[in-house]
């Protein structure tokens, strides 16, 4: 027993021996490069990772002009906001039957009403706004593109047919809520009775007016509501009408109507069944109700004042810039990047022949660079942006001037979706994902044209957002994670 302990030692001991002498040996290589000296220089593969938080160049300027009409929603009111100055929202649309109405020649009105749901509220909740509502005395057309450049107002009459008031609130207490708000405007007797006049009114070519909707828009051509002015002092606030809104209880979908309409209420005489004498009629409330549709031509309205504003004098330069961006909606204000840093990246990689230009038959891009990721982090100012009274958008986008186009859509993949920039909470920042924009730009598919921050909703969107631009401490942030092949210089 003893022989066999001494054995057992002795192996233990040149085990450990070995191990550590191949532990020693290993060590000594540089950089934790085991191996790498019997693969050549131009098969070696690194992984490089970077951070620039100082090359990109940025500005704000106004947006461009949109295409606004049949929006997703709408927004009415009026926000004094302190960065952004005052925005105002009114809508002209048109009015629909979607039945027939059960009058006749003996109604008489009684009451009419324009309801306006809505479910959100962009501002405080404590400043009255008032609202009017004219009559349109010329044509909106379906099939029409409307810009937002385009004066809706100028469509409508001097008449004002309705006015109300409405303060701001919001009791829905989660998306689940099937109720909605309302903002309620009295009709004036002139209009409602022109309407009821129409019961029997045909057409040139024989047609009853309210037979189709194509007859009635003739008559009627649709309506335009706007808020009066707020007191400067006041901040005010947006609402945000829709067609409708599919909600989940429980198991169970709903579909919420948030449509606007007018309904005109009418005293009518109608056959009384409950007698055997045919002649005798008894009164009855009969209604005709008019709906902005899927249908309805809907063009909205959306000023942008920036008097008294930091922005107002800023905007007046050919490149505004600060320690700021700005990002709103509604043909507001857009914020421009540059990532200088891509283009250094390429000079370099193309200076050592890391990259072969379109046109040689040596070897293809592919084999010196591979971009594993990019991310563009853009920070926000949260004090700034006032972000606990005025939500931020959700997302935020990108668009450029493309080798295809001008003012596209920054895609993440071939036919992919657009680059969405989420809100990261735990950063603070919209981060986009420009994988494929940069390989492209690196490999000479695309240009490296400076890029558009813009709202993900250009249209029916209320939340706006302050940024940090590269002027600041915080920076514009382009992170890149790589593999080269060879020998290439890595930027710093």
């Amino acid at each position: 027993m003893k022989t066999i302990h001494n054995i057992k030692t002795k192996v233990q001991i040149l085990l450990f021996a070995f191990i550590t002498g191949f532990a020693f040996v290993a060590c000594q290589e540089k950089n934790g490069s085991l191996g790498m000296d019997i693969i050549p220089p131009n098969e070696q593969i690194t992984v490089v990772s970077i951070t620039d938080k100082t090359s990109s160049d940025s500005y704000y300027e106004k947006d461009s002009p949109i295409r606004v009409d049949e929006p997703s929603g709408v927004i009415l009111g009026t926000l004094n906001d302190p960065v952004f100055g005052q925005t105002t929202g009114a809508i002209a649309t048109q009015l629909r039957l979607i039945s027939k109405p059960e009058v006749n020649g003996t109604s008489k009105l009684d009451s009419a009403v324009l309801l306006v749901a809505y479910r959100s509220v962009y501002g405080d909740t404590l400043t009255p706004q008032t609202f009017t509502v004219k009559e349109l005395n010329s044509d909106l057309f379906k099939d029409k593109a409307y810009m937002s450049s385009f004066d809706v107002s100028s469509l409508a009459s001097d008449n004002i047919i309705g006015t109300g008031t409405l303060k701001p609130h919001l009791s829905i207490k989660t998306d689940k809520d099937t109720l909605t708000q309302v903002l309620r405007i009295p009709v004036s007797a002139d209009y409602a009775n022109k309407v009821l006049s129409l019961w029997d009114k045909k057409t040139d070519d024989g047609h009853l007016v309210f037979d189709d909707n194509k007859y009635l828009i003739q008559e009627l051509k649709g309506i335009y509501i706007e808020p009066q002015a707020i007191p400067g002092n006041r901040k005010g606030a947006l609402i945000k009408t829709n067609k409708k809104y599919t909600t989940k209880v429980g198991s169970s979908s709903y579909t919420v109507d948030l449509r606007t309409r007018m309904i005109i209420y009418a005293k009518t005489e109608v056959s009384d069944d409950s007698t055997d004498d045919p002649n005798d009629t008894k009164t009855v409330q009969k209604t005709i109700s008019l709906y902005s549709t899927e249908y309805s031509a809907t063009v909205p309205k959306m000023t942008h004042d920036y008097s008294g504003t930091a922005l107002e004098q800023e905007l007046g330069n050919d490149r505004s810039t600060s320690k700021h961006l700005f990002v709103q909606p509604n043909e507001g204000i857009r914020s421009v990047v540059k990532l200088n840093k891509l283009d250094e990246l390429k000079d370099l990689w193309v200076d050592q022949n890391g990259w072969i230009k379109p046109g040689d038959d040596n070897t293809s891009n592919e084999d010196k660079i591979f971009i594993n990721k990019a991310r563009l982090n853009l920070y926000v100012d949260t004090l700034a942006s006032d972000h606990k009274t005025l939500a931020l958008p959700s997302t935020i986008t990108l668009r450029y001037n493309s080798k295809d186009s001008e003012d596209g859509d920054l895609r993440d993949s071939e036919n992919g979706k657009y680059i969405a920039g989420t809100f990261d909470k735990t950063i603070g920042a919209y981060v986009f994902n420009l994988t494929k924009y940069v390989s492209d730009y690196m490999h000479d598919k695309e240009d490296n044209n400076p890029l558009y921050v813009i709202p993900y909703y250009r249209v029916s969107s209320t939340e706006r957002a302050v940024l940090f631009s590269n002027d600041s401490k915080k920076g514009i942030e382009l992170e890149i994670l790589y593999t080269k092949k060879g020998n290439l210089e890595s930027t710093k």
